[in-house]
């Protein structure tokens, strides 16, 4: 969330400031702080993001370093402003009134410092806006009132100053990552635009509850790839055009990406990223790393649209400004110099190292590009000086050499590799006497010697050259490397070694050649061999003239000491490796931390020693204090460092003095102290080599930091150092004594990110020179140091110096001198090899000559005395050898063999597998037998692969349901839409119901009563069910819709009123089926068809093979038939390698053998070619090879073809053995004619067969190509439409998302339309309910009141006891009433007032004087306690009909909201259903737009006149399909017929209707004469018109109804109870079965009981008649009983009169029910008599 602070206008004081007293300064320790006062600038910070600002049209500034500098474009004169802060500088910014300038710092909590221009005061500080540095500022437009600044790491602050106050407005984190730029919009200073990596970010100040805060939204790049942004514009109407990484304009709307645009044929408008867009006067300016400023189209660029979802939009440049071709450029920033002079000009940053004058005019008239200045590109890598004048020579990564004045403060020239320098050294004036070369190493390992060339003959140093490659002269190219050069060190005398270079794996020596010669060049001495990288070189003090040590420090914290071989020394012949070359080594090993624990240890003993004398001072210590124990458990030494397990890298290794010690600068952990070393002679300690001595490196600016550089003056009085955060320091030091860094001169010049890379002096220690990465290149003056004489080198005519150029090397790739010596050795070797292997050639051939002429002459003598073939073998073991490294050579040559056999066949199946693999069957062409232009063949048709399965079984798996998409996604027409009426009152059905129940229960007259309800109801019912005049039947619109669907009504979807149907609607899903199905139907039939040529070919071979047994059985009847009745054979057809493709690599072993004698022919044909002597034998060898017989190859072809006539037997007359012949018998010429006869039907029946087989397969074959010129141009329009199929796929795959989007907000309207009509439901339910509780309370409380007036009629008090029952009380709530806060006063509604008059009484019963919770005299009690009762049950009624209005008033506004909302939501689905159908036109007029191929026959079209030419252009006719107008023409008919019928059912309707206005008005007629009738009754019998509904009897009171509901409970319960009740009943009839088993055992008992007791009773007679006299009267007690019996009985009989008094009183329906009598008192007999 934004920060917001503000500060009142009025409040604000202008501050003073005092820059001086702010800006940072020097530090300094025993020397002056004048000690140097700074020169001049050289550099320039080109690779820092918009750093070049035009002040005014002459004047620009630049950050370079920690100072700001000021340029005039015309002098090239530079004036600086210094960082306040020491630690950088962030950002510049200019007003846009020109007068002031913001200056952002590095640094902790660095401020933005604003000065007036041009005086530079400092006017205003702003502070707190980042923590560490500033990336950019920018000034508001217009009134610049503002300033918005952005931070780097860590916080990435966004800013907004009101810069006058030195307020913050806003703030805000900006972003996560590194953020480039930030701007004001140019329209409106509430809307920003940041980008930075990976995005661009557009803020909005806006207003929130909480105040001003700045809302940021993101730059979705949306399917492109995320890119950084380095410049974009803002247009005045919200948009923004931002660059790219891949070089395209992005044009923003809002968050999105509008549309992307490039140059013709989709080119970028930039190679590479954009770096600058600007919006300059309708134009759009770019430029990019390309090098090149292109200016666009504003209008065009801004009404840039999407056209067919094609975001990615062409332009065309209206000019283009290319700054360098040979060098090269790349457009970092541009700034509008605003020259009124000149106002199309602007200066460009380039990348490359330049500042360019660029006119970018839209005109054929422009200038061409102006370089104004020039500068190193990057981090400058070498640093070397003149020993005889005031000149500096640099070199950097970008490849460039560079050459300085000094003291003049001038660039005079340069020059341009192709690849990064890494050091350059100035060669010494005993090489070169003029001081005009130098020498410089690159990264591919090449050193290249320079030399500075003048004009006419004179030194170049004494001319102001700009601009000019050709200042230097390559006097000599050697690569000595093959990696990086890291160091150069030259010799400082006349000695005869004179260069020493090393690199990432060696150091190379070099002697000077021929120093007499005018061309002084290097020649190699020889290299040696480093396991690490050389960090930098330096000549040992113990130099003499015939030994030379070098001090070689290496990056793994080894030095080494190498003893430089002399000349002669090593053999260099074959190669300049040195091996064995004399060196020592030394190992250094850290002892930081020994330091730092002994200055611990020394802290401790003095904390120790202040305890102890404190405890001596204060006495013994207290028991809180740590014992030993406790001590020894803190280890003191937990937070000093630990060494790394990786030594530090050494930086720099120097000797000071005339010590063969020497010291070392070491990086990151050791870097705090320099170390004096030694090396043993006794070689290096296994553990490492301790330093001799160590000396702190002082603390200046608050920190050490690693020195990355160092040099000592000329003089040796000072060291110069150089840190890896730009400080630049000078220390005094003794040469001959010990080293101190104590009196030092520092300042921070470079920017803290960027190390020194070199640091020295001039020749006469006048000037101190320091070098760092960021390309600065700082001068600085010796204010108190007497100047040097000058050098003892004059500068002579250099004219008879030898400047030729030498070759340059351009190739990376060129060999190196080791290369290029060990390639020479291995030539050489070749050489001589193929020299003496010529010479054995030679020899060899002799010898064979004369071994043949040998031979020759051996074959000449007779044989007995030849020598045999054995005798020929001179060495029997050397023939076994010979044949066995024959055999050897052969089994090498099967095993080469096998591998090409294995690397064919390899080849082999990836060409099968590529292109024959895939298809089911090779193309296979079938011939007829007659011509070979009747023909057929397959078509192409590719295997079914797993994938085109599966992919068939999901499509018919969803085929069913794909189809019924859009009836079941969409809702049909007729679906519920929300009517009032449709609201079906439940509750007045369950009053029916309930109506019906009681009916029985009700008199005669409720019986009518409800009767004429419902007679009412039925009628109001009817005359609702009565048709409106626009009505119609709803067969009627089935069948309209019926024929606007079927009939004819063919609406092109081509028209804007269109509607597709949902049937028909289209979607990605169902033409993804469509295109699986006709692909798979493709399949089918090519496979179909496949399968018939294939049958037919089979059947072929068939044929043929029956062919040949035909005529072998003709071969036999040719040979029995004499010659005059042979007749020729037919020729066996063959089948063609065509029509069996599958055999076409198919071979047997008699190809093998033909091939083979092909072969040999072939080579005997090359053997006899070339001359006998160069034939090659063996010394083994004994004669020439016999030629090999050839035999004949006889196709068996030729011989069926060819007729047997003559060749066959004659049958003619038999001879007898004397040789005569005799004639044949009849029967023998008989048997003779019959088989000859047979024989001649079997042949020509064979015949007659080959012929007929032979045209029925023609037959087929001809079929089969007939038919497959149909397939053909079906498969054809199947590929035709298959392509249509799938560019519609394509079309309804970009609109199916917004299809769904449609689809699933209809369903969801829909469904918040459903869930309402069942709220709707639900508050017309619950309104009913309340509405009929309604009516019961007020038929409830008309009936109490009815109860009241029956209690006080004729009663003397009854005013009072109105008074009493219409008094309105406070009553106590309950308690959830209390909660809910209802007042417990309200007053009853007007309409619950009695229609009962009262008169209230006189006055004087006020309402302070009437009391109603005392009787008054004379009045009844019970009266009164029943007036109070039926009051308390009054205001019940009130109170429960309060409610109930209140909460039906409720329902009513709930259903009244709910119908709005429902009608608001009918809209809103209505408005859904067409979105969606326009959805479904726009999709369908895009898919009218896709081409459709129609083929049309020339009589399909019916175009024109009949019988003619087909008009030239079909443009305005339609295709439309015949039976479709067939059926238009018939409908014709049709429409006739219909119409002649439809006018009979008119007239038969009319005619119905008027009876139907006939009997209407007869019905009318009757009505009237019943109302009459009906209205003379009543007044006859009443007198005037009266309702009948007021007869009829009256309902039921309160009394009876609750009667009748308690009897109903009563009778429930008795139910209940008598289920209780029988359940017992079965409980106890169980009991009972079981106590009559017991008792059955018991009269068992008693009847065992019985007959003893009649033994008994016969002996008790004698004794019971002398029994006493009361014994004998019992009549005394039965007159008692009887009395008390017929008490009860006459109590029984008034308790029933009285009951039946009761119930003829409850039966009438006002009746009274007086309290029932009391009953008779019973006499006290009865009452204390139990009851049985």
């Amino acid at each position: 969330m934004s920060e917001t602070n503000s500060t009142p206008v009025d409040t604000f004081q202008t501050p003073k400031y005092e820059y001086s007293s702010l800006v940072s300064s020097p530090a300094s320790h025993k020397l002056s702080p004048t000690f140097l006062s700074f020169h001049h600038s050289f550099g320039y910070d080109l690779l820092r993001r918009c750093n070049l600002y035009v002040i005014d049209p002459d004047t620009v500034m630049y950050i370079s370093g920690n100072l700001v500098h000021f340029l005039t474009l015309s002098t090239g004169e530079l004036s600086y402003l210094r960082s306040a802060s020491g630690h950088g500088l962030g950002a510049l910014a200019v007003h846009p009134s020109k007068q002031f300038i913001a200056v952002a710092e590095k640094g902790v909590m660095p401020v933005i410092n604003i000065f007036t221009y041009p005086g530079l005061r400092l006017d205003r500080v702003l502070r707190g806006g980042t923590e560490t540095a500033y990336a950019h500022l920018t000034f508001s437009p217009g009134d610049g009132f503002k300033i918005a600044s952005v931070g780097g790491s860590p916080d990435f602050m966004l800013t907004v100053w009101d810069w006058r106050h030195e307020a913050i407005v806003l703030r805000t984190k900006a972003f996560s990552q590194d953020i480039f730029r930030v701007s004001f919009s140019p329209e409106n200073e509430g809307i920003l635009t940041s980008s930075g990596i990976g995005h661009i970010r557009f803020w909005k100040m806006a207003f929130t509850f909480t105040g001003l805060k700045l809302q940021g939204d993101i730059g979705k790049f949306g399917k492109r790839e995320i890119s950084d942004v380095s410049g974009y514009a803002e247009f005045p109407d919200g948009k923004v055009l931002s660059g790219s990484e891949w070089g395209n304009l992005l044009l923003w709307e809002g968050d999105l990406v509008k549309v992307e645009l490039c140059r013709k044929n989709q080119k970028p408008c930039h190679v590479g990223n954009i770096e600058f867009v600007f919006l300059d006067e309708g134009e759009i300016i770019t430029g990019g790393a390309d090098g090149i400023i292109r200016i666009w189209d504003f209008e065009e660029i801004d009404q840039a649209d999407v056209i067919d979802d094609n975001d990615l939009i062409e332009i065309i440049p209206l000019q283009e400004v290319k700054l360098a071709t040979r060098t090269g450029a790349s457009v970092k920033h541009l700034a509008k110099l605003n020259d009124p002079d000149t106002p199309t000009y602007w200066v460009v940053q380039d990348n490359k190292g330049s500042i360019w004058r660029v006119d970018l005019q839209v005109s054929h008239t422009h200038k061409p590009p102006e370089r104004l200045y020039t500068f190193h590109s990057g981090s400058i890598t070498g640093l070397a000086v003149s020993l005889n004048s005031l000149h500096a020579v640099t070199c950097g990564l970008d490849g460039r050499v560079r050459l300085y004045d000094i003291e003049a403060k001038k660039f005079l020239g340069r020059t341009t590799f192709n690849m990064a320098a890494t050091c350059v050294a100035w060669l010494p004036l005993w090489f070169d006497a003029f001081g005009l070369s130098v020498i410089a190493g690159f990264c591919d390992g090449i050193i290249r010697l320079l030399h500075i060339t003048g004009e006419d003959g004179q030194s170049p140093l004494s001319t102001d050259k700009i601009e000019d490659d050709s200042s230097f002269t390559l006097k000599q190219v050697l690569k000595p490397h093959s990696k990086p050069v890291t160091a150069i060190l030259l010799g400082d005398n006349c000695s005869n070694l004179n260069l020493v270079t090393s690199a990432d794996d060696s150091i190379f020596f070099m002697l000077q050649k021929d120093q007499s010669a005018k061309r002084d060049t290097f020649i190699p001495l020889g290299f040696m061999s480093i396991e690490h990288p050389v960090v930098n070189l330096a000549w040992a003090p113990s130099n003499t003239k015939d030994k030379f040590t070098v001090l070689a420090s290496l990056n793994n914290a080894s030095v080494l000491l190498i003893t430089i071989p002399s000349k002669g020394e090593f053999d260099i012949s074959t190669s300049y490796k040195l091996e064995g070359v004399l060196h020592q080594i030394f190992r250094f090993k850290s002892v930081k931390y020994e330091i730092l624990k002994a200055a611990r240890d020394i802290e401790l003993e003095a904390e120790k020693a202040k305890k102890l004398k404190q405890v001596e001072e204060d006495g013994p210590p207290s028991t809180t204090s740590l014992t030993p124990e406790d001590e020894q458990e803190i280890d003191p030494y937990a937070d000093l460092p630990a060494p790394p397990e990786i030594p530090s890298p050494i930086l720099h290794a120097f000797y000071h003095g005339h010590s063969n010690n020497f010291w070392l600068c070491m990086d990151s952990y050791d870097s705090e102290y320099l170390y004096e070393c030694w090396i043993s002679p006794d070689g290096p300690d296994p553990d490492g080599d301790r330093p001799l001595k160590v000396l702190p490196v002082p603390k200046i600016f608050g920190a050490i930091q690693p020195i990355t550089t160092l040099n000592y003056t000329q003089n040796k009085e000072y060291i110069i150092i150089g840190t890896s955060n730009g400080q630049i320091q000078i220390h005094k030091v003794n040469i001959n004594g010990n080293l101190s860094l104590d009196q030092f001169w520092a300042i921070p010049m470079s920017d803290p990110d960027a190390k020194v890379t070199r640091v020295c002096t001039t020749y006469n220690d006048q000037y101190i020179l320091a070098t760092s990465e960021d390309g600065n290149f700082f001068s600085f003056k010796v204010e108190e140091r007497q100047l040097t004489s000058a050098s003892q080198y004059e500068i002579s005519n250099t004219a008879d110096i030898d400047i030729s150029a030498a070759k340059d090397i351009e190739d990376p790739k060129h060999y190196s001198l080791e290369e290029a010596r060990q390639r020479a050795e291995n030539d050489r070797k070749l050489k001589l090899a193929e020299e003496q292997k010529k010479q054995v050639i030679a020899q060899v051939n002799k010898l064979r000559k004369q071994f043949k002429q040998f031979q020759s002459r051996n074959n000449s003598l007779p044989s007995h005395i030849q020598l045999g073939e054995e005798e020929f073998i001179m060495d029997k073991q050397a023939v076994e050898d010979f044949n066995t490294q024959t055999i050897e050579s052969l089994k090498m040559v099967e095993l080469q063999q096998q591998w090409l056999r294995e690397k064919y066949i390899i080849g082999y199946d990836k060409l099968y597998n590529r292109y024959k693999a895939q298809l089911q069957s090779d193309t296979i062409i079938v011939y007829s037998f007659t011509s070979d232009d009747v023909m057929t063949r397959t078509l192409r048709c590719l295997k079914r692969t797993d994938r085109d399965n599966e992919l068939l079984n999901e499509v018919r798996s969803q085929t069913s349901e794909s189809f019924r998409y859009s009836s079941r996604m969409l809702p049909s027409s007729n679906q519920h839409v929300y009517n009032e009426k449709s609201v079906i009152p439940l509750a007045s059905r369950k009053i029916s119901i309930k109506t019906d129940v009681s009916v029985d229960k009700q008199g005669k007259g409720e019986s009518l009563r409800l009767q004429r309800k419902q007679r009412s109801q039925e009628w109001a019912q009817l005359i609702a069910e009565k048709p409106q005049d626009n009505y119609q039947h709803p067969d009627d619109i089935v069948l309209l819709h019926d024929a606007e669907t079927n009939m004819g009504d063919f609406k092109l979807k081509t028209s804007s009123d269109y509607t597709v149907p949902e049937d028909l609607r289209m979607n990605a899903s169902k033409k993804r089926i469509q295109l699986v199905l006709l692909r798979q139907e493709i399949q089918y039939r090519s496979e179909l068809f496949n399968e018939k040529v294939i049958e037919l070919r089979n059947e072929k071979v068939a044929i043929i093979d029956r062919f040949t047994v035909c005529l072998e059985r003709l071969k036999e009847i040719q040979l029995s038939l004499p010659k005059e009745d042979q007749l020729s054979l037919p020729i066996i057809p063959h089948l063609r390698p065509e029509e069996v493709p599958e055999k076409s690599l198919e071979f047997n072993e008699k190809d093998l053998l033909h091939f083979e004698k092909n072969y040999q022919k072939k080579l005997e044909a090359r053997a006899k070619a070339k001359q006998g002597g160069e034939e090659l034998g063996g010394f083994g060898g004994f004669g020439t090879a016999a030629p090999i017989d050839q035999p004949d190859d006889v196709d068996s072809s030729s011989e069926a073809q060819s007729s047997i006539r003559g060749s066959l037997t004659d049958l003619g007359d038999p001879e007898d053995l004397d040789g005569k012949k005799y004639p044949k018998s009849k029967a023998e010429q008989s048997l003779r004619y019959e088989m000859l006869t047979r024989l001649k039907y079997e042949r020509d029946s064979l015949l007659r067969e080959i012929e007929t087989a032979k045209k029925a397969f023609d037959v087929k074959v001809r079929y089969l190509s007939n038919y497959k010129i149909i397939l053909d141009s079906q498969i054809k329009l199947s590929d035709l439409r298959h392509v249509l199929l799938f560019e519609e796929y394509l079309l309804l795959k970009d609109f199916e998302k917004r299809e769904q989007n449609f689809i699933s907000k209809l369903k969801g309207k829909q469904k918040d339309r459903q869930d309402m009509q069942t709220k709707l439901n639900t508050l017309k339910e619950q309104t009913e309910t309340k509405q009929i509780s309604i009516h019961h309370g007020l038929e409830n409380l008309k009936e109490l009141e009815e109860e009241f007036q029956r209690e006080i009629a004729n009663n003397k008090f009854a005013d009072f006891l109105l008074r009493v029952f219409k008094k309105k009380i406070k009553r106590v709530k309950q308690v959830e009433k209390k909660e809910e806060g209802e007042s417990s006063d309200e007053e009853s509604d007007s309409d619950l007032e009695s229609d009962i008059s009262s008169d209230e009484g006189s006055e004087a019963y006020k309402e302070k004087a009437f009391d109603d919770t005392t009787c008054p005299q004379g009045c009844q009690v019970a009266l009164f306690d029943k007036a109070c009762e039926l009051r308390e049950s009054r205001m019940d009624l009130e109170e429960q009909l309060s409610e109930d209005k209140k909460s039906l008033e409720l329902l009513k506004k709930d259903s009244e909201n709910s119908v709005k909302k429902a009608r608001v939501m009918d809209n809103a689905v209505k408005n859904a259903k067409s979105d969606l159908e326009n959805f479904q036109l726009e999709k369908q007029h895009r898919l009218n737009e896709l081409e459709v191929l129609v083929l049309l026959r020339i009589s399909q079209i019916l175009v024109g006149k009949p019988n003619s030419d087909p008009p030239p252009n079909l443009k305005n006719t339609l295709v439309f399909s015949e039976s479709n107008l067939n059926r238009l023409n018939m409908r014709a008919g049709e429409i006739r017929e219909e119409q002649l019928d439809l006018r009979r059912q008119r007239k038969d309707l009319e005619a119905k209707k008027q009876r139907l206005s006939n009997d209407k008005k007869t019905m009318v007629t009757k009505v009237q004469e019943l109302e009459s009738q009906v209205d003379e009754i009543m007044m006859l019998k009443f007198g005037r018109k009266v309702d009948l509904e007021f007869f009829d009897p009256v309902e039921p009171s309160k009394n009876v109804l609750e009667m009748r509901e308690q009897i109903g409970n009563f009778e429930k319960q008795a139910r209940q109870e008598l289920i209780v009740r029988q359940e017992e009943i079965d409980l106890k009839k169980q009991e009972l079965d079981e106590v009559l088993q017991l008792n059955t055992r018991r009269l068992r008992t008693l009847t065992q009981l019985m007959g003893k007791m009649s033994e008994y009773e016969s002996k008790l007679e004698i004794g019971e008649k002398q029994l006493g006299s009361e014994f004998q009267s019992p009549e005394s007690h039965l007159t008692s009983d009887n009395a008390e019996l017929s008490n009860l009985v006459k109590m029984q009989a008034v308790q029933i009169e009285g009951l039946n008094h009761e119930i003829r009183i409850l039966s009438l329906k006002t009746g009274h029910v007086p309290p029932p009598r009391p009953p008779p008192v019973p006499s006290p007999l009865f009452m204390k008599q139990t009851p049985t």
